[in-house]
């Protein structure tokens, strides 16, 4: 008989922070890092001959005053409270590493009911473009190493040779904005590597405005069950189990994705697209366990994943508008975010916005170069040229004026 006093923890979560601006996909994801947080290394899943950890790299991506820093702060609040290692929001790759050998601690494997080590650490960085640095590629290639949790990592100190970590385990929940993001990542890693371990999730603006963003008495009641329930969540340990219909469902899904249409079409995120089954099965897991210490993951932990990746999918790319080889790639990005934003604008007045920026000449050919691939239209009125009406989106089918 289940001791929860939540029917489902993510739920709850976002019923304690509803009275607050973050979009719901930051407060959602705020919670699923926080209970994978919660989980450490100490929980896992085989499949076949594949081993899934729960850890995640989440990153809130959008302008400033997104909220991005006060879904952040939800999650560091309870899981300070609840003694997860924490590691400081800008450090030192040294100093990063010496925390992760600080954080070695044991876990009685409830199959073997033999000690199991493990260097479990939650990074959350409200500037994590700060933790990044400036294209600092030894951190980058660690960060892509740890993400898989090695059994042994093995580094070489600066005085007394080489070291290993037993059990390493990384999991992060970062913020930051596009501009920040474009400049603290070499445009050589962006699509690989780092960023395909990645889920960025965007939004462009706040979620709700909030003058008085103070917990009612219900949800503080719903904090203190929450914070109960997470404590018990962090008791789990061991490997998680599925259901057969979970089975049957997962293998028709993979199948499907070599001849179906990508989840996303932009070419920066194929390799994303390949470490999707991962992401998709550290999510069941953290489902799962949000509404049950059965540890048995069904078909409805696959069916809301898939949901939940699907939607941030969905929005992934603009992550990146701005970002490319082309010189001109970042204001060709915000010349299209001002047309979304006006969807009506006169040539005079949008040259007249950018006119620090860009001249008549390059703005018209980029002007040509998004009516060819049909993302604005063009309507001349009266007799003077210069006097043009672009609107932004026209639907598929519509042809110039």
């Amino acid at each position: 008989m289940s001791t929860r006093l939540l029917p489902d923890w993510l739920d709850g979560w976002m019923e304690y922070t509803s009275n607050s601006e973050p979009p719901d996909s930051f407060r959602l994801w705020t919670g699923i890092s926080t209970l994978a947080a919660a989980m450490q290394r100490k929980c896992f899943t085989q499949f076949g001959t594949l081993v899934f950890h729960c850890n995640f790299y989440v990153v809130l991506v959008g302008p400033a005053a997104t909220r991005k820093g006060t879904a952040m702060h939800f999650a560091e609040d309870m899981l300070r409270e609840l003694g997860i290692r924490l590691a400081a929001d800008a450090t030192t790759r040294q100093a990063l590493i010496r925390r992760f050998k600080e954080a070695t601690n044991t876990h009685i494997d409830p199959e073997t009911n033999t000690p199991t080590f493990h260097s479990s650490t939650t990074i959350i960085s409200k500037e994590f473009t700060v933790f990044l640095g400036y294209h600092d590629m030894d951190l980058i290639a660690n960060l892509c190493a740890w993400f898989d949790c090695d059994n042994r990592w093995t580094y070489d100190t600066k005085n007394q040779g080489t070291d290993e970590i037993m059990g390493m385990w990384v999991n992060i929940l970062g913020g930051t904005t596009p501009d920040l993001l474009k400049k603290s990542l070499p445009s050589e890693v962006i699509g690989s590597g780092l960023t395909s371990r990645i889920i960025f999730v965007y939004e462009n603006k706040k979620g709700k405005s909030v003058a008085l963003p103070f917990l009612s008495v219900e949800q503080e009641r719903i904090k203190e069950k929450l914070q109960s329930d997470l404590e018990k969540i962090s008791m789990l340990s061991g490997k998680f189990k599925f259901t057969e219909k979970f089975i049957e469902q997962y293998v028709e899904w993979y199948n499907k994705l070599d001849t179906e249409s990508p989840a996303i079409s932009d070419p920066r995120f194929e390799h994303y697209l390949g470490r999707r089954p991962r992401h998709l099965m550290a999510l069941c897991m953290t489902l799962c366990v949000s509404r049950t210490d059965t540890m048995i993951i069904s078909e409805q932990d696959m069916n809301k994943a898939l949901s939940i990746l699907e939607s941030t999918e969905a929005r992934m790319p603009e992550v990146f508008s701005g970002v490319g080889e082309s010189p001109m790639a970042s204001i060709v990005a915000r010349i299209v975010k001002y047309l979304k934003m006006k969807q009506e604008v006169l040539y005079d007045e949008l040259l007249s916005f950018f006119y620090q920026d860009i001249d008549d000449f390059n703005m018209r050919k980029i002007l040509q170069t998004l009516e060819k691939m049909r993302w604005i239209r063009v309507t001349i009125r009266g007799e003077n040229p210069d006097k043009i009406l672009f609107i932004g989106n026209p639907k598929d089918g519509e042809s110039n004026d």
